[in-house]
């Protein structure tokens, strides 16, 4: 499945005035306060299992190298993959907000801006995968999705799954990013094996369902490699039943799709670029 994901703006109100004139104990800094706010978040984080917590964005107003700040503003994203044990995370964090401005003196603003629940993909998706590998022999491991996929959304309407490969240096949603065309390989291998529709389908006419492959950056390698291995070694699998035009249909509606969208639908942590399947 997927975790699930709060994402905060949090404001701080002090009293702007001159670095030089203004004597430490009569501050009122809220640079000083979000300090202590994001230093004891870490903390906080790392004291529940699986949690990770970022900062993503800091700015002071007035913003000058002279001047103790008037307001400070940042966010925070927040993810874990138990929805209760994110929720007390976003109640710990509030809670800490309000101590440290008494604390120092300061003014907040505290606003969840987005609430995203944890995900549980299908099972009988996620089996029909892991039969994938194996039948492959490919070695694979169950991972929660870190990032918020459209996968995520999708399944709420359908029945949902995910293929993760690995990414080197388990670096990923990154320019940065590097996956080998080995892992590229075992990917499309593992999307393209189930295409003989008698085991996935229970008497819906043939087809490979909905599927989306995105890519990011400058990978456009990576689209026409899957399109070319699925070229080459799907048909070896098409049941004599399918016809030939709709085969071809669903590869090129696959193709124009993964050109056009110019994403890659990415993975986490070690697993870093991902394909995406909708079966039902």
């Amino acid at each position: 499945g997927g975790q699930g994901s709060v994402w905060t703006h949090i404001t701080l109100y002090g009293q702007g005035a001159h670095a030089g004139t203004t004597p430490m104990n009569y501050r009122k800094d809220p640079m000083m306060g979000a300090s202590r706010i994001i230093t004891e978040l870490r903390e906080m984080i790392l004291s529940h299992s699986a949690a990770v917590g970022t900062v993503g964005r800091l700015e002071t107003y007035p913003s000058s190298i002279n001047s103790i700040p008037g307001s400070v503003f940042f966010t925070v994203d927040t993810r874990h993959p138990n929805e209760k044990v994110l929720m007390k995370i976003n109640q710990d964090l509030k809670n800490l907000v309000n101590t440290i401005c008494y604390a120092e003196g300061l003014e907040n603003e505290f606003k969840n801006i987005s609430i995203n629940p944890t995900v549980k993909f299908n099972q009988d998706c996620v089996a029909i995968v892991r039969q994938c590998a194996d039948s492959l022999g490919y070695s694979h491991r169950d991972i929660v999705s870190g990032a918020g996929h459209d996968a995520c959304q999708v399944n709420q309407v359908a029945p949902t799954g995910m293929i993760f490969i690995p990414c080197e240096g388990g670096l990923s949603h990154d320019e940065a990013e590097n996956t080998t065309p080995e892992h590229v390989s075992a990917g499309a291998d593992v999307f393209s094996f189930h295409v003989d529709a008698s085991s996935i389908l229970s008497g819906w006419f043939w087809g490979f369902h909905i599927a989306m492959v995105t890519l990011y950056g400058s990978s456009l390698w990576t689209s026409r490699m899957i399109i070319v291995h699925a070229l080459k070694n799907v048909p070896q699998r098409v049941p004599k039943h399918v016809p030939w035009g709709l085969y071809l249909f669903v590869i090129g509606a696959f193709s124009m799709t993964l050109l056009a969208s110019g994403l890659f639908v990415l993975g986490s942590g070690p697993f870093a670029h991902s394909v995406w399947i909708v079966l039902g």
